[in-house]
């Protein structure tokens, strides 16, 4: 079960084409993904997690990918590209790149999972990679997981 998004609004229409901002961060404090969900018709869903264990930059990134297919999935949304700034996962799972650590073949494997899932019901998921600074509302992602981070403290 997928917890609320902020605001926490249902999506108009399943059918339209939704762009998904993915980003997934190491901090000092602790890692956490974050999220941004936008339909074509400007209806904005945030999403951001502390995540429950220590990790690597890596790990958030593909851990933030994973809950990124999975909120889709739960929300209905048959259409959608998903941007992430992190060349190595984007890459990773579109077969540029060689998996090379171990213990991120499961996540690889996942994502692929969820993707199947998507085009098992007529879907289709496109994950593209962008420039950090093009990450889509980087600034307020950092400030919502801030605050996250600091409410679990």
């Amino acid at each position: 079960m997928i917890p609320p998004l902020e605001p926490s609004e249902s999506p108009e229409s399943t059918m339209e084409k939704w762009k998904v901002w993915a980003d997934g961060a190491y901090r000092v404090g602790g890692s956490g993904i974050g999220i941004l969900l936008q339909s074509q018709t400007e209806i904005r869903l945030r999403y951001a997690e502390k995540l429950a264990f220590n990790t690597t930059n890596n790990v958030a990134e593909y851990e933030d990918v994973i809950m990124t297919l999975k909120i889709i999935k739960e929300l209905g949304i048959h259409k959608s590209n998903i941007f992430s700034d992190s060349q190595l996962i984007v890459n990773q799972c579109q077969g540029q790149f060689k998996v090379r650590e171990p213990n991120l073949v499961k996540y690889e494997k996942k994502i692929h999972s969820l993707m199947e899932r998507i085009k098992d019901r007529q879907g289709n998921c496109e994950l593209h990679q962008v420039a950090r600074g093009d990450n889509k509302d980087k600034e307020r992602w950092d400030c919502l997981l801030k605050k996250r981070l600091r409410r679990i403290h």
